[in-house]
């Protein structure tokens, strides 16, 4: 699993394009773990050996979610996961 930093500044629109296609969650209580799963919250799916990332400070950011792209309807383009941090 391969990690590329992506910049808002440079992917707003593309990130727009990825809400539009996401039309229901369904949650369920509790973190399944360090997995390649959609979730929010919990602790992330993360290659060893990659640093996590931080802020133009130096402060590691917190995990957020995750996004398995093969869970959106109609992404074909990549088969990884989407972390937000």
């Amino acid at each position: 699993m391969g990690v590329r930093p992506c910049s808002l500044d440079k992917g707003v629109n593309e990130l727009a394009l990825f809400y539009e296609r996401v039309r229901d969650w369904l949650l369920s209580p509790g973190d399944p773990g360090v997995l390649p799963v959609t979730k929010f919250g919990g602790a992330p799916c993360w290659p060893v050996g990659v640093t996590r990332p931080k802020c133009p400070h130096g402060h590691g950011m917190s995990f957020v979610a995750q996004i398995r792209l093969a869970d959106v309807p109609g992404w074909e383009s990549d088969t990884g996961l989407l972390s937000f941090h």
